[in-house]
């Protein structure tokens, strides 16, 4: 018998979970007809799938033809084929085991057959093939990020991957993402794997693996700062010049962090070479030169991104060394004359090094001075000593080395001629005048009295007419009404220390 397809007839293959559909259309030979399927990719977790078809002619019966086939990578190989005569308009339920096959992409496909003069016509009439994928699990592993982020100097082009992209065993996956720190979703930017990222500013990247039933991945995240600005100098303090210490800071104001770039490293050297990220790393501690002469240090800060500043070039001599204590050209001791003291120092005009200069403090014997210091009296010329004085000396160079101190006590309290002298135990006021030299005159410094060898009787000092070259004393009737006349003695005393001199005096009755 012979069959024909009417106009019209159509073959209708579905499969059960469809996703996306879309509609094929056929011109054919035979006047209006066409073939209408509506196929799908489809996900199936198991290892049987259920496709569902059916197809509409004018006979009852047509032959049809089926086969699965699997993706090896380059083609499709046939792994399931089969046929029989099938009614039209029924609708079909087939399941197929694919455990046999394993994960991978399939390919089903249904053929309508024509018979022409007792035999069926090869190839088929009508046919169309649907696809769909075998695969349990979500994509495996997540999305890698290239270069990592980090601070970088320039903009960077990033490349995604994922070891599914080209996946034959199992579904392929996809790769979408955000550079603005957002989640990303399928609605986000799919990534083009020939064309890499381009992040020129600071960004956070994210990025997803959804495969083709909208399974995804973990987020994978990098953030990039990118920074083109070069770090400005680093700072020596002190700067540069001569010092008595050994030990200079290094600075910057995005050390050891920074508030609005990258933080910096410093690095340096002492040895006069230029430095770079394989010099010494400033460590925060005070830089030390090894010992004293002339150094140079040169500097630099390298940020996270690896912009580099402009070098610091800084020149130092260092001389720790202390110098030698001034000279005095009078010695301690007991003086009945003034003198003009000079204070000589062996660097003074400085031969080498740094410059000298001295200090000096001057008290008295009762009330020392304090130790001289860069604020005390600076040496210029011989200075004048006409009492007993307490000097004390000290040399200091222009980075602050100081030398020991140098002490010397001058003493005053010498009689060197008495006028003749005496007192009268008749005379209310007696008043002598005695020669002499005497330090610090004042009656707090000077002790007087008169004696007969068995009483003594103190004196007062006229402080108002006496000098240092003339004591004017006062002795009252009182004091030496009980003394035997005749010789006596009149004692002169340093209060602060002791000392005392004496004269001999005439006691009249």
């Amino acid at each position: 018998m012979k069959r024909k397809l009417a106009p019209g007839i159509a073959v209708a293959i579905s499969v059960l979970v469809l996703l996306t559909s879309c509609d094929l259309n056929f011109n054919i030979d035979a006047p209006t007809s066409s073939l209408n399927i509506t196929a799908a990719t489809v996900y199936d977790s198991s290892n049987n799938v259920l496709i569902q078809f059916s197809f509409t002619g004018e006979e009852n019966k047509h032959l049809c033809q089926y086969s699965i086939a699997k993706n090896g990578g380059t083609s499709f190989s046939v792994v399931e084929e089969g046929e029989e005569e099938l009614l039209a308009g029924e609708v079909y339920d087939r399941v197929y085991d694919i455990s046999p096959y394993g994960d991978g992409h399939y390919r089903f496909s249904f053929a309508v057959l024509l018979e022409r003069n007792g035999s069926y016509d090869s190839p088929p009439f009508l046919q169309d093939s649907v696809y769909f994928w075998i695969d349990p699990t979500g994509p495996s592993g997540d999305v890698t990020i290239d270069p990592i982020g980090g601070f970088y100097s320039s903009a960077q082009q990033v490349v995604l991957d994922h070891p599914e992209i080209d996946a034959i065993d199992g579904s392929p996956a996809r790769i979408f993402y955000t550079t603005d720190g957002s989640v990303p979703t399928s609605a986000s930017t799919q990534y083009d794997p020939g064309h890499p990222i381009s992040v020129s500013a600071n960004t956070t990247l994210k990025a997803i693996a959804i495969d083709m039933a909208d399974r995804t991945s973990s987020i994978s995240e990098e953030v990039y700062e990118i920074d083109i600005q070069a770090p400005v100098q680093p700072v020596l303090n002190p700067g540069p010049g001569t010092y008595g210490v050994n030990i200079v800071d290094l600075t910057h104001p995005e050390y050891p962090t920074s508030a609005g770039g990258t933080p910096v490293t410093l690095y340096y050297t002492l040895d006069g070479t230029s430095p770079d990220a394989s010099s010494i790393e400033y460590s925060g501690m005070a830089i030390t030169f090894p010992d004293d002469g002339d150094w140079q240090v040169r500097a630099i800060a390298i940020d996270g991104a690896g912009n580099t500043s402009t070098e610091l070039i800084a020149n130092y001599v260092i001389d720790t060394s202390q110098p030698a204590p001034p000279t005095l050209d009078h010695s301690t001791g007991e003086y009945n004359t003034s003198f003009n003291l000079a204070i000589f120092h062996s660097e003074i005009p400085t031969p080498t090094g740094t410059d000298v200069q001295i200090y000096y403090t001057m008290g008295s014997i009762s009330l020392p001075s304090d130790d001289p210091n860069s604020g005390s009296n600076l040496y210029t010329t011989a200075v004048p000593i006409d009492r007993n004085r307490v000097v004390k000396a000290i040399a200091i160079d222009e980075v602050g080395n100081a030398s020991s101190i140098v002490t010397r006590e001058y003493t005053f309290l010498r009689i060197d001629s008495v006028t003749p002298a005496s007192c009268s135990q008749s005379t209310p006021i007696n008043t002598i005048d005695i020669g002499g030299f005497f330090f610090d005159k004042s009656a707090t410094n000077i002790g007087i009295s008169v004696s007969d060898g068995v009483m003594q009787e103190q004196c007062f000092l006229d402080e108002g007419v006496s000098s240092i070259s003339n004591l004017h004393i006062i002795i009252l009737d009182t004091y030496i009404a009980g003394m035997g006349t005749g010789l006596g003695t009149l004692s002169v005393v340093n209060l602060s220390n002791g000392d005392t001199v004496t004269t001999p005096i005439t006691i009249d009755p």
